[in-house]
Order: C-alpha cells, then structure tokens, then sequence
C-alpha cells in the first residue's frame, strides 16, 4: 500500500505541472539564444570595422606610394573612421588629403575634405563609389609660400562606378589612379560618373559660381561646366570671351577658375599701367602678360591654346590685329620660358622691339 500510495502521487504531480512553466522556460531559452547571437553578430560587426580601418589605413600609404610613381602627388590622406553599414557597404567619414596633377601644374595643389564616402559594390564585379560633402579648395605659390586661394570646387553628391574585386580590393588601384590621371589632365574618365556641384571664385572682385556636369561622347564621359554660365561672365572683361574661348574654358572645369583669373588680372593690370604712363601699349601688354602667366600656370601649348581660341572666330578684330594678338602671345610665351619675373615682364616688353605695338 505504502509504495502504490508513493507512485500515484508521483502520477499527481506529472500530471498538475502547469504547462504555461514549460512555455516560459522555453521562451527564456529561445531569447537568451537570440541575445547570444546578436552580441556575436554585433562583435562580428566591430570586428569587421575594426579590420575595415586597419586595412583602410594601409592601403593609403600603398595608394601614396603607387600615385607618386605615375607622376601624381598625394600626400597627407586621412580620415576619421571607417566602419561597415547595415548591409556591409564600407563608409569613410572626415576624409581628406592633398592633391596635385605634374608635372604640367607643379605649382598649384588641391586640398580635398570630404564629409563621407561610401562604396556599394555589387556582385558582378563593379562597385559605386559615393562620395558628400566634397569640397576642394586650390593651393598656390604665392608671395609667402604655398597659401590658400579663393578658387573652389564644392560638390554635394559624386557617384562613380568603378571595377571592383571582393576579393582582390587592391586591384584596382592601378586602374582607379590611371582613370584620376585622366581625370585631372584631360577631364574626361571611360568610367561612368555623376556630379552635383560648383566652382567657386571670385572676378573682377564680384563671387562666381558655375555648375558643373558630365557630358557623355561615346564611351568617354566628360566633366564639364555649363557653357551658358561661363557665356555670362562675358560682359565682366573688356576683352570679351569669344564662342571658342567659353567652349575651352568649360571644357576645363578644373583650370576653368584659375584661367578667369589670369585673364581678369592681364587685363587689370595692363589697364592700370597705362593710366599711370600713356607710352605703355595697353593692348601688347595684355597679351604678352597674359600668355606669360598662363604658361606659368601651365605650359606653353596650353598657353597657346587658350591664345587661339581667343582669336577664333567672331571676335571683331581685324585680320592684321588678329596677327599681332597672336604674336605678342607668343613673346609672353617666351618671356616665362626666360624665367623673366612677373615684376620685370614690363621693363622688358618695353625695350624688346619684337613686340608689336599696332598691327
């Protein structure tokens, strides 16, 4: 009897356990098991972002180093943190770096910051590489060294689809510094690219702002500015832009500020000594110093260039005037080849009897 009496109530008790124990046990079991896997998948994530800014920070010194040797300078790149996103795209923040294209303008250097870049790649072999809140302010020789100039490029959104490797990242260094070379020389990249964005400068002391855009020809897609914005600051010179000097100064979106420039200050300062001393020939003198700063600022064939589209097409001067225009832009050529100062382009084109005083 004592044993039957001690089975049944091991019956009772089986059978009376409340089954909403059992639920709850098994919800506690599935939660802890699903806190366990998102504490790994989030120090899976640290773990990646940590190896993403590891990895990042080393390949900037081999970026570095590769750049120098196709001719182009990069120097001081950097950036704030790096870190995956929700679907595993690699973001850069407090990007920057200093740039520069030689040796054609060894003078001049780019300061680039950027506010972020992200890089959504896709698996068949491409990635779009995004970047905000760029913005590139131009770097002179000036009177006290190296100094900042009012010139900028300042550019919301920038998408460029680029070849990309998963698994072989490095790859495409090669190819990514070919295309930045092509880029900052000629403005124009076999790899398809979008912009939002602005040059910025000063002319004739009043602020300039011009709209950048890509202009596809063929398989070449070309960074350019608007021509009807740079058609505008036509009435600022007295030598106004003709047809075919717009069309190269928007076909240059990097030179394009820098080239206003030299034309702004040719021209003021050749008006400016003539008022002071009559005998200087206003118009000689704008040309000769014009062409001597642009092939300081560049070199002599694009100096020559930009001399020709000048005196292309309608430009309401003579036959015999357009010669003369043609060669006083020459001697400026000369004169910087010389190594004549800026200061001394005056005194000497005042006792060279090359230069042509009317046609």
């Amino acid at each position: 009897m004592g044993s039957s009496g001690t089975g049944q109530a091991v019956k009772s008790w089986c059978i009376h356990v409340p089954m909403e124990n059992v639920v709850t046990r098994k919800k506690k079991i599935l939660c802890g098991s699903f806190i366990a896997f998102l504490l790994v998948v989030l120090f899976a994530y640290v773990a990646a972002s940590v190896a993403l800014d590891r990895f990042s920070r080393r390949l900037m010194s081999e970026l570095v180093t590769k750049a120098e040797t196709r001719g182009i300078g990069l120097s001081q790149p950097s950036f704030e943190s790096a870190r995956l996103s929700p679907f595993l795209s690699p973001i850069w923040s407090g990007i920057a770096a200093k740039l520069s294209r030689s040796p054609d303008e060894s003078s001049s250097e780019w300061d680039l910051q950027a506010d972020r870049a992200t890089l959504h790649w896709k698996f068949d072999n491409r990635a779009f590489l995004i970047a905000r809140g760029v913005t590139l302010f131009d770097i002179s020789a000036g009177p006290r060294g190296r100094e900042m100039t009012d010139r900028q490029i300042i550019v919301d959104h920038i998408s460029y689809q680029i070849p990309f490797d998963l698994w072989h990242p490095k790859s495409v260094i090669p190819a990514l510094l070919q295309e930045f070379e092509q880029l900052s020389s000629e403005g124009t990249t076999s790899w398809p690219l979008g912009i939002d964005g602005v040059i910025v400068c000063k002319v004739k002391s009043k602020p300039v702002e011009l709209d950048l855009e890509v202009v596809q020809r063929g398989n070449v897609n070309s960074l350019a500015l608007m021509e009807e914005g740079v058609a505008s600051l036509s009435d600022l010179f007295e030598d106004k832009l003709t047809e075919t000097e717009v069309e190269l100064i928007a076909s240059y979106p990097l030179r394009a500020a820098r080239l206003l420039q030299i034309k702004d200050t040719a021209e003021s300062t050749s008006t400016k000594a003539n008022q002071k001393d009559s005998s200087v020939p206003q118009d000689a003198y704008r040309h000769v110093l014009w062409s001597y700063l642009l092939t300081q600022a560049y070199d002599a064939k694009f100096a020559e260039e930009v001399g020709n589209a000048h005196e292309t097409g309608d430009t309401g001067n003579t036959e015999a005037e357009r010669e003369m225009d043609l060669h006083n832009n020459s001697i400026g050529r000369k004169y910087a080849k010389q190594g004549i100062k800026q200061a001394g382009v005056l005194k000497q084109l005042m006792s060279d009897p090359e230069v042509q005083h009317a046609p």
